[in-house]
């Protein structure tokens, strides 16, 4: 029921904050200090979750200065300086958790502050039901910390600011050493723009083809290319098949994507356009490889930017007053998340804290 009462009262505060601030121009400090309750609650409950998830006790084991030589010499330095320094001052274990989702949070919010919409309540939504990074984050807490601040850097190569976004992708990389993916994001600055809605679509159908066929032996050819550790992954078999139950909570998201497209590819102004494009992607990209379980984590840098089309069909049919529609979406997406966490609430989902 934790996540339950915390999923209402984010949307709920979050709404309430859009409401009587939506005609004021905050500044980041402002906004940051309105948001701060909700950030706080979120650090409290996640930080205090108490074997929740299968990397806990991995992480509890690291947390207390184990394996920090491996680290180094997979260069991931700051997440190994991380721990070193709070054990330095006497921090272990559970406390660390608290340290690295105090980071993401805060790299949340320099998301959150750059959206192109003024209904954060939406974003708030689609990011604890479609992305399930809220939950999930504690099985790949060192990668989670990178998908934050990879998403942070694309919005950062989309504004233009190349020099600070390289900064922030070595910042990630030198927390997970997949982070390297984040260099796409250059690539995308020119490509995603130039993209039509026709060839959006076209995309789309390509990627439902390919997390169909795409099998893990056919991915043998890239071995070589591989890192070890990611290499092992497919010799050693770890590299399993989605099974159709999970294709098909991925596969229930398409149909509103397409509704947005439909909208979009009538009127959006450009900055609209390029987050709409980005996400859509981004959306195509993790649906394309969802039938491999360890590559579909490496793409799992585009989660957010993928719920950016869905955020800004939302705000559009909340500003246009278009009430059925959407009320009718954001109940099956609210509806989608309760059953996950009461009905077959388990691993991740089922909330356990060091608090009781």
């Amino acid at each position: 029921m934790v996540f339950l009462f915390n999923y209402l009262y984010s949307v709920a505060y979050t709404y309430l904050l859009g409401r009587e601030y939506s005609h004021y121009r905050l500044t980041n400090s402002g906004l940051f200090f309105l948001l701060l309750p909700l950030l706080l609650l979120w650090l409290i409950i996640s930080g205090g979750q108490d074997s929740v998830g299968t990397d806990y006790e991995s992480y509890m084991y690291i947390f207390e200065g184990n394996q920090l030589d491996y680290y180094m010499e997979k260069h991931e330095y700051l997440f190994a300086g991380i721990i070193s320094l709070f054990n330095t001052l006497g921090i272990y274990g559970q406390a660390l958790f608290y340290i690295f989702y105090a980071i993401n949070f805060l790299f949340l919010f320099l998301i959150i502050k750059r959206l192109p919409v003024k209904q954060f309540f939406l974003f708030i939504i689609l990011y604890i039901t479609v992305t399930s990074l809220f939950n999930n984050q504690l099985n790949t807490l060192r990668q989670a910390t990178a998908i934050y601040i990879g998403t942070y850097v694309a919005i950062l190569i989309f504004e233009k600011k190349y020099w600070k976004g390289l900064l922030f992708i070595l910042v990630a990389i030198f927390i997970h050493q997949s982070a390297l993916v984040l260099f796409m994001f250059y690539v995308f600055n020119f490509i995603v723009k130039k993209l039509s809605y026709k060839f959006l679509l076209m995309c789309l159908l390509i990627a439902v083809v390919l997390s169909l066929i795409l099998k893990t032996d056919s991915l043998e050819f890239a071995l070589s290319w591989l890192s070890d550790e990611y290499a092992w992954y497919f010799k050693g078999g770890m590299v399993e098949e989605t099974g159709m139950l999970t294709k098909v909570t991925k596969y229930i998201f398409i149909p509103i994507y397409f509704l947005a497209w439909c909208h979009f590819r009538k009127k959006a102004n450009e900055r609209e356009l390029l987050f709409f494009k980005l996400g859509w992607i981004s959306f195509c990209l993790r649906i394309s490889v969802m039938n491999l379980s360890v590559v579909n984590r490496l793409f799992d840098y585009f989660l957010i930017l993928s719920i950016f089309p869905l955020l800004l069909y939302l705000s559009h049919l909340y500003e246009r007053k278009r009430i059925f529609l959407f009320l009718s979406i954001v109940f099956f997406f609210s509806l989608f998340y309760c059953v996950k966490i009461t009905v077959f609430a388990r691993s991740e989902y089922l909330y356990d804290s060091v608090y009781f």
